[in-house]
């Protein structure tokens, strides 16, 4: 059946778990993290999800290798106000988004288990991916994953440098379902890399009465790294340059 389906922006995760929203966790060690998922509050139906935040306040984030920042702040007339360190960009690192793989757990279509599926991730700077290539889409069925397992690398151009990370949008597109796209706020990734994932929103769905059998669930892993966390003998070789 169609209809509008929302979906949730969730951190870090271990496994695709569809039906629950996990909160954001860093990934402290990409060979041996182990995470535990949350609840987070359903996106209100038509209207575009919003950046998942933390729950607990992030760490502050370092520069100039650690050293703590020297000098004056100033205040809105551009006068210094001593005691106020102003912050500092961190030094330039290389990054990259990795599309890990999508599960369709099932598209809502009793009589139809087979979907056609497609993903696109935008950027702030209008840099879109589309996949697979040129837009085309895949076919999938219920309880089934696509392995996608494709990197590319982000210019450090795209990334901002006071907020040490950057923004994406992950929109899941198949046919007969008109799907909302998740949008992620990336930060701290000098400190930390990331791993996130976009699914629909079971919990709304449940409280739209929709019958257990029509529940679309299905989501899509993303990971995102960088070459300050990541051990040297896993720093991608043959990533997609980002246009």
């Amino acid at each position: 059946t169609s209809g509008l389906r929302t979906l949730s922006a969730a951190f870090a995760i271990t496994t695709l778990f569809i039906g629950a929203c996990t909160k954001s966790q860093p990934e402290q060690d990409p060979t041996q993290q182990q995470l535990i998922p949350g609840q987070e509050a359903p996106a209100v139906p038509g209207q575009p999800t919003q950046p998942s935040q933390p729950t607990t306040p992030p760490a502050p984030v370092e520069s100039n290798n650690g050293a703590p920042a020297q000098g004056l702040a100033a205040n809105g007339l551009g006068a210094p106000v001593a005691g106020i360190t102003p912050p500092i960009p961190v030094q330039p690192y290389r990054t990259w988004i990795s599309l890990e793989g999508f599960v369709m757990e099932n598209n809502g279509d009793p009589s139809n288990p087979i979907s056609n599926v497609r993903l696109e991730v935008t950027f702030p700077g209008g840099q879109r991916l589309e996949l697979p290539g040129n837009g085309q889409f895949w076919t999938i069925g219920n309880g089934q994953m696509q392995e996608i397992k494709q990197t590319y690398e982000i210019p450090w151009s795209a990334v901002n440098p006071q907020k040490d990370g950057f923004n994406f949008t992950v929109q899941m597109i198949r046919k007969g379902s008109e799907l909302l796209p998740c949008k992620f706020d990336v930060s701290q990734l000098s400190q930390f890399n990331r791993k996130y994932t976009c699914h629909t929103d079971v919990a709304w769905q449940l409280n739209q009465k929709i019958p257990e059998g029509q529940i679309e669930k299905e989501g899509i892993e993303v990971r995102v790294f960088t070459d300050k966390n990541t051990p040297a003998k896993d720093i991608p070789k043959d990533a997609l340059a980002f246009r």
